[in-house]
């Protein structure tokens, strides 16, 4: 599993920020899948945390779309209320 924060929005602050971060899933059965994101990251838990991926980002407007290579097209997506009133 990947997560290519090249292009996440503002990356010009480090050097090291704009980069492709890597899980190693060889020899894993991805029986759950979830994502959580925020204003400013983004989550995703592999079988309730068997893998998990977190990433701090710095976009320029809101995300409005997700993109998913390689899996099963078949996914929901929930909200959830902010706590902020």
């Amino acid at each position: 599993m990947s997560f290519d924060r090249r292009t996440s929005g503002v990356t010009g602050f480090n050097a090291a920020f704009p980069a492709v971060h890597k899980v190693d899933m060889s020899n894993l059965i991805v029986d759950h899948v979830a994502v959580y994101v925020d204003l400013a990251s983004i989550e995703i838990f592999i079988n309730d945390g068997e893998r998990v991926l977190t990433e701090i980002v710095f976009p320029t407007v809101p995300y409005k779309t997700v993109h998913l290579d390689k899996t099963n097209p078949s996914f929901a997506v929930s909200t959830i209320s902010s706590i902020w009133q």
